[in-house]
């Protein structure tokens, strides 16, 4: 079911009531959940109890077989926490009335929740539940006979009566003592406030009672002082500054006054004047005079102390306000089979009767929940732009990463092609010269063999002529 919220069309939000549903969902309710996620949507699960967390409802849906995760849960839990969070950042630590769930999403939130610690009664009750399981396994095991678990079932109706008769025990001693708190006019569980609460919150509690309901009255009738500003702690330093100096100047004592201020003496119709009057009264001496100036100073600086005194207690009466109250919701019944149950409406109209004001609603009907809820709409809208700017960054630096890698691509291609040419002219370079220095070592093969043969032939002409010039001799000695 898709909703509005504060005039505002949930376009990418859609919110389902998840109260009252059970375990049992209708069959197109996972389809439309489907169809919406397909679409884009974001998905809001809103319920109004504060006594389950996000992780245990989202837990029970995947159980039943829908899609869904915590973050999309929104519980009056945790509600409340986002509300105290935001409006009251300063408190730290605050007093509950609810379930464990509650006390997990303000913990969450940064925010100590305070609960009302179990009775010693309710933990007997529970070591006692323990010890029976503990037992009953046991007995399982160990195969005991069934006279023995009559004695064992004996003993168990012993021991409730004693509890029983414990109870009472201690319910005349609280009364007792609530007695004597009224008579000498002392708030009960006075000694168990603890000092650095800031608020209250009220959400559901199955175990309400009058104890819880106490301490919440009590907390909530106690004033706290309002934050102030470093302005205004300079502004009131100047304050007392300027109010000591003024007092320190009316502290010191006038002037006698000099003989030249005196009055001149008086005319003559003066003088007939002074006649019909009665002779004035000696002045007093001048100690007197300044005992009475002193007495004056006192009078007036005790009525200055009592007026700053009264202004502080206004100031300090407008400084402190009672404590922050906060209602998860204010559901008065559960309808369960068509039979109304009390809800946390009931018990916290009980606590509204006590402290004589109202509660801040957080849950449905109130209207910070509905303006919350707007908010997430632009939120998610935000969210849904920046998500989109993203991928537009995203797709512009890929594209940009992709033309760079073309670009390196070409230029690691045109370098591989100017390094192929130069390898080829290298080659071609190589190839002539040795081309040119083979053809250089034949031409000079070539010359050392035309040198040869013309030593050869040198030689051979002058052997030749070495024989003719023999055979001249020989010729010439036989003639």
């Amino acid at each position: 079911m898709v909703e509005r919220v504060t005039g505002f069309r949930m376009c990418y939000l859609a919110l389902h009531d998840a109260d009252g549903f059970g375990a049992k969902f209708a069959s197109a309710c996972e389809d439309l959940l489907l169809l919406l996620r397909q679409q884009q949507k974001q998905i809001l699960f809103i319920t109004n109890t504060a006594a389950k967390t996000r992780s245990s409802c989202a837990q029970q849906l995947q159980q039943a077989g829908i899609e869904a995760y915590e973050h999309e849960v929104i519980t009056m839990a945790y509600a409340a926490a986002v509300y105290v969070r935001e409006k009251y950042p300063s408190v730290s630590v605050a007093f509950g009335v609810g379930e464990e769930a509650l006390q997990q999403e303000f913990a969450a939130a940064g925010i100590e929740l305070l609960l009302t610690p179990p009775d010693d009664e309710e933990q007997q009750q529970q070591q006692q539940q323990q010890q029976q399981q503990q037992q009953q396994q046991q007995d399982a095991v160990n195969g005991k006979q069934p006279h023995q678990q009559q004695q064992q079932q004996q003993q168990q109706q012993q021991q409730e009566q004693q509890q029983q008769q414990q109870q009472q025990q201690q319910q005349q001693v609280f009364l007792e003592q609530q007695k004597l708190a009224v008579l000498q006019q002392q708030p009960c569980f006075g000694e168990r406030l603890d000092p650095r609460v800031g608020l209250v919150v009220v959400g559901w509690d199955k175990k309400f009672n009058y104890k819880k309901m106490a301490l919440a009255c009590l907390y909530l009738q106690q004033k706290r002082k309002k934050h102030k500003n470093n302005n205004n702690q300079l502004q009131q330093q100047q304050q007392q500054q300027q109010q000591q100096q003024q007092q320190e100047e009316k502290e010191l004592p006038p002037a006698p006054p000099s003989p030249q201020q005196q009055p001149p003496p008086s005319s003559s119709s003066s003088i007939s004047s002074s006649a019909q009057l009665p002779a004035p009264s000696p002045s007093p001496p001048p100690q007197q005079q300044q005992q009475q100036q002193q007495q004056q100073q006192e009078q007036q600086q005790q009525q200055h102390q009592q007026q700053q005194q009264q202004q502080q207690q206004q100031e300090e009466e407008e400084e402190e306000e009672y404590m922050p109250f906060i209602a998860t919701n204010r559901d008065a019944f559960n309808v369960v089979g068509g039979v109304r149950y009390p809800a946390n409406g009931a018990q916290l109209a009980a606590i509204e009767g006590v402290v004589q004001r109202l509660a801040e609603g957080v849950g449905k009907e109130g209207p910070w929940l509905a303006s919350w809820l707007a908010t997430l709409l632009l939120k998610q809208q935000k969210h849904h732009q920046q998500q989109e700017h993203q991928k537009q960054q995203h797709q512009h630096h890929h594209h940009h990463q992709q033309q760079q890698q073309q670009q390196q691509q070409q230029q690691q291609q045109q370098q591989q092609q100017q390094q192929q040419e130069q390898q080829q002219q290298d080659q071609d370079q190589d190839q002539q010269q040795d081309q040119q220095d083979q053809q250089q070592q034949q031409q000079d093969q070539d010359q050392d063999q035309q040198q040869q043969q013309q030593q050869d032939q040198q030689q051979d002409h002058h052997h030749q002529q070495q024989q003719q010039q023999q055979q001249q001799q020989q010729q010439r000695m036989c003639s």
